[in-house]
């Protein structure tokens, strides 16, 4: 009869032996979930820029994994030196960059960044959250969209006349013509 009363673990190696399945398997859990998530974002990433010439790379080179292991990666180095030989590959004035990160599109023309940014602004919307950074002081014209850009623009218009531009302009080529004198 006594063989028929179930024992407890009686060391501490049973209970890991025990637990060390369980924890496994919700590594694996967790892993699958995360990967599933990423493989989603990709694909509504991919399906948000059907209509752009696209280039697509399931991780990006930020991406823990794209960390890890950089021989997964198509595009290696910095995005913004491969961008060039990219926008010549595509013969094209834009392309949107799909990974499971996010979804970029890049511009190369002046008057089509001109149509983006100033006289279409409401229908590109500033991606905010790339300069929370900038927020150590509080809300500023960078960081915010909307009423509060308008309100902050409207503060700050003074300041960016042409003469203003020009007299920095010159100020800075100034300073950069001495700089190498500066360093010898």
């Amino acid at each position: 009869m006594a063989h028929l009363i179930p024992s407890f673990p009686s060391s501490l190696t049973t209970v890991i032996s025990l637990l060390f399945p369980l924890v496994l398997l919700a590594l694996a859990t967790f892993a699958l979930l995360w990967l599933s998530k990423l493989v989603t974002i990709y694909l509504w990433n991919s399906y948000q820029s059907r209509h752009l010439p696209c280039v697509h790379q399931f991780l990006d080179f930020f991406s823990p994994l794209g960390i890890l292991f950089p021989r997964l990666l198509r595009y290696r180095s910095n995005f913004y030196e491969i961008a060039p030989s990219l926008f010549e590959r595509l013969q094209t004035p834009l392309f949107a960059f799909v990974s499971s990160r996010g979804l970029s599109v890049h511009i190369k023309d002046a008057h089509l960044i001109r149509e983006v940014s100033i006289t279409r602004r409401r229908a590109f919307p500033k991606a905010v959250r790339l300069y929370n950074r900038l927020r150590i002081f509080g809300d500023n014209i960078v960081t915010t969209e909307g009423a509060v850009w308008r309100r902050h623009r409207q503060v700050v218009r003074s300041a960016f006349t042409e003469s203003n531009n020009r007299l920095v302009f010159d100020t800075a080529k100034r300073s950069l013509a001495r700089m190498p004198g500066y360093y010898q």
